[in-house]
Protein backbone atom coordinates (compact mmCIF):
# COMPACT_ATOMS: atom_id res chain seq x y z
CA UNK A 1 0.00 0.00 0.00
CA UNK A 2 1.22 3.25 -0.85
CA UNK A 3 1.94 5.85 1.65
CA UNK A 4 0.28 9.53 1.05
CA UNK A 5 0.69 12.66 2.86
CA UNK A 6 -2.54 15.00 2.31
CA UNK A 7 -4.70 17.24 5.09
CA UNK A 8 -7.01 16.38 7.04
CA UNK A 9 -9.72 17.94 5.10
CA UNK A 10 -10.13 15.28 2.43
CA UNK A 11 -9.03 12.44 4.62
CA UNK A 12 -12.50 10.93 4.74
CA UNK A 13 -13.17 11.04 1.12
CA UNK A 14 -10.32 8.53 0.67
CA UNK A 15 -11.43 6.83 3.92
CA UNK A 16 -14.90 5.68 2.71
CA UNK A 17 -13.40 4.04 0.08
CA UNK A 18 -14.36 1.09 2.20
CA UNK A 19 -16.22 -2.48 1.63
CA UNK A 20 -19.69 -1.03 2.96
CA UNK A 21 -21.91 1.89 2.48
CA UNK A 22 -23.89 3.57 -0.47
CA UNK A 23 -23.93 0.78 -3.28
CA UNK A 24 -24.57 2.54 -6.76
CA UNK A 25 -27.45 0.44 -8.79
CA UNK A 26 -26.53 0.21 -12.48
CA UNK A 27 -26.61 3.39 -14.29
CA UNK A 28 -28.89 4.36 -17.07
CA UNK A 29 -29.45 6.62 -20.07
CA UNK A 30 -32.39 7.33 -22.09
CA UNK A 31 -32.77 8.24 -25.49
CA UNK A 32 -36.27 10.42 -26.54
CA UNK A 33 -37.02 11.14 -30.35
CA UNK A 34 -36.10 14.36 -31.67
CA UNK A 35 -38.99 17.05 -30.91
CA UNK A 36 -37.84 19.37 -33.67
CA UNK A 37 -35.67 17.27 -36.57
CA UNK A 38 -32.04 18.68 -35.51
CA UNK A 39 -32.28 18.06 -31.74
CA UNK A 40 -32.02 14.64 -29.95
CA UNK A 41 -33.11 14.38 -26.05
CA UNK A 42 -32.61 12.29 -23.46
CA UNK A 43 -32.16 11.49 -19.40
CA UNK A 44 -29.30 9.37 -17.61
CA UNK A 45 -29.83 8.29 -13.83
CA UNK A 46 -28.19 7.03 -11.62
CA UNK A 47 -29.47 5.18 -8.50
CA UNK A 48 -28.56 4.24 -4.68
CA UNK A 49 -29.11 1.78 -2.60
CA UNK A 50 -27.81 2.59 1.31
CA UNK A 51 -26.30 -0.70 2.66
CA UNK A 52 -25.20 -1.00 6.09
CA UNK A 53 -21.99 0.14 7.73
CA UNK A 54 -20.69 -0.51 11.05
CA UNK A 55 -17.65 2.07 11.94
CA UNK A 56 -15.57 2.51 15.11
CA UNK A 57 -13.70 5.18 15.79
CA UNK A 58 -10.44 3.93 17.82
CA UNK A 59 -9.04 7.26 19.18
CA UNK A 60 -5.30 7.96 20.92
CA UNK A 61 -6.20 10.04 23.57
CA UNK A 62 -2.54 9.61 25.35
CA UNK A 63 -0.77 12.53 26.84
CA UNK A 64 0.67 14.43 24.11
CA UNK A 65 -3.47 14.23 23.03
CA UNK A 66 -3.54 16.90 25.31
CA UNK A 67 -0.83 19.28 23.55
CA UNK A 68 -2.03 22.50 21.97
CA UNK A 69 -2.26 22.26 18.25
CA UNK A 70 -1.12 25.40 16.83
CA UNK A 71 1.53 25.68 20.26
CA UNK A 72 0.29 28.07 23.39
CA UNK A 73 -2.95 29.23 23.54
CA UNK A 74 -4.61 26.74 20.32
CA UNK A 75 -6.65 24.17 20.59
CA UNK A 76 -5.45 20.89 22.12
CA UNK A 77 -4.82 17.92 19.51
CA UNK A 78 -7.78 15.96 21.19
CA UNK A 79 -10.54 18.67 21.24
CA UNK A 80 -9.49 18.94 17.20
CA UNK A 81 -10.51 15.22 16.87
CA UNK A 82 -13.54 15.94 18.60
CA UNK A 83 -14.52 18.61 16.66
CA UNK A 84 -13.76 17.02 13.47
CA UNK A 85 -15.89 13.80 14.69
CA UNK A 86 -18.52 15.48 15.86
CA UNK A 87 -18.66 17.23 12.45
CA UNK A 88 -18.51 14.21 10.32
CA UNK A 89 -21.27 12.37 12.73
CA UNK A 90 -23.38 15.08 11.10
CA UNK A 91 -23.18 13.11 7.58
CA UNK A 92 -23.88 9.76 8.97
CA UNK A 93 -27.78 8.38 8.13
CA UNK A 94 -28.43 6.74 11.75
CA UNK A 95 -31.10 4.32 9.88
CA UNK A 96 -28.08 2.02 7.95
CA UNK A 97 -24.36 3.29 10.14
CA UNK A 98 -23.95 2.67 13.68
CA UNK A 99 -20.88 4.17 15.04
CA UNK A 100 -18.77 3.61 18.00
CA UNK A 101 -16.14 4.96 19.85
CA UNK A 102 -13.18 3.52 21.47
CA UNK A 103 -10.15 5.13 22.82
CA UNK A 104 -6.71 3.59 24.42
CA UNK A 105 -4.53 5.02 26.75
CA UNK A 106 -3.35 4.64 30.82
CA UNK A 107 -5.46 5.87 33.08
CA UNK A 108 -4.42 8.66 34.30
CA UNK A 109 -4.74 13.17 33.90
CA UNK A 110 -8.62 12.53 33.96
CA UNK A 111 -8.18 10.07 31.09
CA UNK A 112 -9.96 6.51 31.54
CA UNK A 113 -7.59 4.01 29.79
CA UNK A 114 -8.85 1.91 26.99
CA UNK A 115 -11.96 0.83 27.09
CA UNK A 116 -15.15 1.30 25.01
CA UNK A 117 -16.46 4.37 25.54
CA UNK A 118 -19.70 4.12 23.38
CA UNK A 119 -20.55 0.48 21.98
CA UNK A 120 -21.64 0.88 18.21
CA UNK A 121 -25.17 2.44 18.30
CA UNK A 122 -27.88 4.52 16.03
CA UNK A 123 -28.26 6.70 19.04
CA UNK A 124 -25.83 9.69 17.61
CA UNK A 125 -26.81 12.05 20.92
CA UNK A 126 -25.01 9.16 22.60
CA UNK A 127 -22.56 9.06 20.52
CA UNK A 128 -22.27 12.63 20.52
CA UNK A 129 -21.42 12.58 24.13
CA UNK A 130 -18.85 10.00 24.09
CA UNK A 131 -16.52 12.02 21.90
CA UNK A 132 -17.40 15.11 24.24
CA UNK A 133 -16.10 13.52 27.49
CA UNK A 134 -12.80 12.16 25.83
CA UNK A 135 -9.96 12.45 28.26
CA UNK A 136 -6.15 12.38 27.14
CA UNK A 137 -4.41 9.95 29.95
CA UNK A 138 -1.15 8.60 29.68
CA UNK A 139 0.65 6.06 27.49
CA UNK A 140 0.04 4.75 23.86
CA UNK A 141 -1.24 0.70 23.92
CA UNK A 142 -2.41 1.14 20.15
CA UNK A 143 -2.94 -2.61 20.53
CA UNK A 144 -5.40 -2.76 23.52
CA UNK A 145 -7.45 0.17 21.35
CA UNK A 146 -7.93 -2.94 18.50
CA UNK A 147 -8.81 -5.38 21.10
CA UNK A 148 -11.97 -3.11 22.38
CA UNK A 149 -12.56 -2.22 18.75
CA UNK A 150 -12.62 -6.03 17.66
CA UNK A 151 -14.90 -6.68 21.09
CA UNK A 152 -17.47 -4.11 19.94
CA UNK A 153 -17.93 -5.26 16.46
CA UNK A 154 -17.87 -9.30 18.05
CA UNK A 155 -20.70 -8.16 20.69
CA UNK A 156 -23.00 -5.57 18.90
CA UNK A 157 -21.78 -5.38 15.35
CA UNK A 158 -24.47 -6.61 12.31
CA UNK A 159 -24.02 -9.27 10.31
CA UNK A 160 -25.47 -7.96 7.67
CA UNK A 161 -23.12 -4.72 7.52
CA UNK A 162 -19.45 -3.54 6.50
CA UNK A 163 -17.22 -3.19 9.82
CA UNK A 164 -15.24 -0.67 9.52
CA UNK A 165 -12.39 0.70 12.51
CA UNK A 166 -10.76 4.22 12.08
CA UNK A 167 -8.04 4.38 14.02
CA UNK A 168 -6.29 7.90 14.99
CA UNK A 169 -2.97 8.21 16.53
CA UNK A 170 -0.54 10.70 17.19
CA UNK A 171 2.29 9.01 18.36
CA UNK A 172 3.70 5.48 18.90
CA UNK A 173 2.54 2.35 20.54
CA UNK A 174 4.58 2.02 23.55
CA UNK A 175 2.12 -0.51 25.82
CA UNK A 176 0.79 -3.58 26.27
CA UNK A 177 -0.78 -5.88 23.71
CA UNK A 178 0.71 -6.62 20.32
CA UNK A 179 -0.90 -4.14 18.09
CA UNK A 180 0.37 -6.39 14.95
CA UNK A 181 -1.17 -9.29 16.56
CA UNK A 182 -4.46 -7.40 16.82
CA UNK A 183 -4.43 -6.15 13.57
CA UNK A 184 -4.07 -9.56 12.48
CA UNK A 185 -7.47 -10.56 14.33
CA UNK A 186 -9.02 -7.89 12.99
CA UNK A 187 -8.50 -9.02 9.50
CA UNK A 188 -9.80 -12.80 9.97
CA UNK A 189 -12.72 -11.11 11.44
CA UNK A 190 -13.96 -9.43 8.35
CA UNK A 191 -12.47 -6.12 9.47
CA UNK A 192 -11.23 -2.78 7.77
CA UNK A 193 -8.55 -0.65 9.78
CA UNK A 194 -8.03 2.65 8.28
CA UNK A 195 -5.58 4.63 10.05
CA UNK A 196 -4.52 7.91 10.46
CA UNK A 197 -1.26 9.32 11.56
CA UNK A 198 -0.66 13.28 13.07
CA UNK A 199 2.25 14.87 15.08
CA UNK A 200 5.02 12.44 15.60
CA UNK A 201 3.28 9.06 14.71
CA UNK A 202 5.06 5.39 13.90
CA UNK A 203 3.69 5.68 10.03
CA UNK A 204 5.47 1.76 9.85
CA UNK A 205 3.46 0.89 12.15
CA UNK A 206 -0.25 2.54 11.18
CA UNK A 207 0.92 1.11 7.69
CA UNK A 208 1.11 -2.32 8.45
CA UNK A 209 -2.16 -2.23 10.40
CA UNK A 210 -4.14 -0.77 7.24
CA UNK A 211 -2.33 -3.04 4.75
CA UNK A 212 -2.95 -6.40 7.23
CA UNK A 213 -6.74 -5.54 7.07
CA UNK A 214 -7.29 -4.29 3.68
CA UNK A 215 -7.09 -0.76 4.67
CA UNK A 216 -5.44 2.82 4.25
CA UNK A 217 -2.96 4.93 5.84
CA UNK A 218 -2.75 8.81 5.51
CA UNK A 219 -0.58 10.87 7.13
CA UNK A 220 -1.92 14.22 7.79
CA UNK A 221 -0.88 17.47 8.12
CA UNK A 222 -1.72 18.24 11.92
CA UNK A 223 -2.93 22.18 10.86
CA UNK A 224 -6.18 20.80 9.42
CA UNK A 225 -6.89 18.45 11.86
CA UNK A 226 -9.87 20.31 12.82
CA UNK A 227 -11.33 19.31 9.38
CA UNK A 228 -9.79 15.65 9.86
CA UNK A 229 -12.99 14.29 8.32
CA UNK A 230 -15.10 16.96 6.66
CA UNK A 231 -17.92 16.84 4.96
CA UNK A 232 -15.88 14.13 2.77
CA UNK A 233 -18.27 11.61 3.92
CA UNK A 234 -20.39 12.66 1.01
CA UNK A 235 -19.19 11.50 -2.28
CA UNK A 236 -21.42 12.50 -5.49
CA UNK A 237 -21.68 10.71 -8.45
CA UNK A 238 -21.91 13.29 -11.37
CA UNK A 239 -22.46 12.98 -15.13
CA UNK A 240 -19.64 13.87 -17.24
CA UNK A 241 -20.64 13.98 -20.71
CA UNK A 242 -23.20 12.18 -23.08
CA UNK A 243 -21.47 11.29 -26.49
CA UNK A 244 -24.27 10.66 -29.39
CA UNK A 245 -23.09 8.91 -32.57
CA UNK A 246 -25.01 7.44 -35.41
CA UNK A 247 -22.02 5.14 -36.62
CA UNK A 248 -20.12 8.64 -39.00
CA UNK A 249 -20.68 11.58 -36.64
CA UNK A 250 -20.13 12.44 -33.12
CA UNK A 251 -21.90 15.00 -30.96
CA UNK A 252 -21.39 15.59 -27.40
CA UNK A 253 -23.92 16.44 -25.78
CA UNK A 254 -24.92 19.64 -23.28
CA UNK A 255 -26.62 18.69 -19.89
CA UNK A 256 -29.74 20.94 -19.32
CA UNK A 257 -30.87 20.23 -15.76
CA UNK A 258 -30.49 17.33 -12.73
CA UNK A 259 -32.74 16.61 -10.73
CA UNK A 260 -31.74 14.40 -7.61
CA UNK A 261 -29.68 11.70 -9.79
CA UNK A 262 -31.56 11.80 -12.74
CA UNK A 263 -29.96 14.37 -15.38
CA UNK A 264 -31.53 15.74 -18.66
CA UNK A 265 -29.46 16.10 -22.07
CA UNK A 266 -29.96 17.54 -25.81
CA UNK A 267 -27.44 17.09 -28.41
CA UNK A 268 -27.84 18.90 -31.89
CA UNK A 269 -27.19 16.66 -34.46
CA UNK A 270 -26.80 16.79 -38.59
CA UNK A 271 -27.48 15.11 -41.86
CA UNK A 272 -30.36 13.88 -40.13
CA UNK A 273 -33.46 15.76 -41.39
CA UNK A 274 -34.63 14.05 -45.19
CA UNK A 275 -33.20 10.99 -44.35
CA UNK A 276 -35.58 7.73 -44.12
CA UNK A 277 -33.94 6.81 -40.72
CA UNK A 278 -31.08 7.31 -38.52
CA UNK A 279 -29.99 5.26 -35.97
CA UNK A 280 -28.37 6.85 -33.08
CA UNK A 281 -26.57 6.06 -29.92
CA UNK A 282 -26.34 7.48 -26.73
CA UNK A 283 -23.48 6.82 -24.24
CA UNK A 284 -23.21 8.27 -20.86
CA UNK A 285 -20.01 8.81 -18.61
CA UNK A 286 -19.80 9.34 -15.44
CA UNK A 287 -17.52 10.45 -12.59
CA UNK A 288 -16.92 7.08 -11.07
CA UNK A 289 -16.03 5.75 -14.39
CA UNK A 290 -19.48 3.96 -14.88
CA UNK A 291 -21.24 4.16 -18.48
CA UNK A 292 -24.89 3.40 -19.61
CA UNK A 293 -25.38 3.14 -23.25
CA UNK A 294 -28.93 3.25 -25.55
CA UNK A 295 -29.80 3.21 -29.09
CA UNK A 296 -33.14 4.38 -30.99
CA UNK A 297 -33.77 4.39 -34.56
CA UNK A 298 -35.45 7.98 -35.43
CA UNK A 299 -37.36 7.88 -39.04
CA UNK A 300 -37.17 11.47 -40.50
CA UNK A 301 -39.19 11.74 -44.07
CA UNK A 302 -42.24 14.17 -43.65
CA UNK A 303 -42.73 16.26 -40.47
CA UNK A 304 -40.15 16.00 -37.61
CA UNK A 305 -41.11 13.15 -35.24
CA UNK A 306 -41.78 13.70 -31.31
CA UNK A 307 -41.35 11.88 -28.40
CA UNK A 308 -42.75 8.14 -27.73
CA UNK A 309 -45.29 7.86 -25.54
CA UNK A 310 -43.65 5.45 -23.27
CA UNK A 311 -40.15 7.31 -23.33
CA UNK A 312 -41.81 10.69 -21.98
CA UNK A 313 -44.01 8.27 -19.34
CA UNK A 314 -40.05 6.97 -18.26
CA UNK A 315 -39.37 11.07 -18.40
CA UNK A 316 -41.94 11.48 -15.84
CA UNK A 317 -41.78 8.78 -13.63
CA UNK A 318 -38.33 9.27 -13.13
CA UNK A 319 -38.78 12.50 -12.58
CA UNK A 320 -41.23 12.84 -9.98
CA UNK A 321 -39.91 9.64 -8.34
CA UNK A 322 -36.09 11.41 -8.07
CA UNK A 323 -37.19 14.83 -6.92
CA UNK A 324 -35.65 15.98 -3.42
CA UNK A 325 -33.80 12.49 -3.78
CA UNK A 326 -30.37 12.65 -1.56
CA UNK A 327 -27.08 12.42 -3.68
CA UNK A 328 -25.50 10.87 -0.69
CA UNK A 329 -22.87 8.31 -1.56
CA UNK A 330 -20.28 5.90 0.82
CA UNK A 331 -18.78 3.98 -1.78
CA UNK A 332 -19.00 0.27 -0.93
Amino acid sequence: MKLRKITFSVMLAVAMMLPAGVAMAAPSVQIQTPVDGTIIRGIASTDFVEDKLDIVFIIDTSGSMGMNRDGPGGITRMEAVQQATLSVLNNFNSSVINVGIVEFSTAGFGGGGSRIVQSLTNDYNAVENAINGLQTGSTTPMGEGINFARQDFADNGRSDAGWIALLLSDGYSNCCIDPIDQATAAANEGITINTYGFGDPDEDLLTEIADLTGGTYLSVDTSNIDNIFDAGIDSEVDLDRVELTDGTDTWLADITSQIGQLWTWESPVSGMVGYPETTFTATAYWSDQSTAEDSVTVYCEGQPPVPEPTTMLLLGSGLMGLAGFGKKRKKK
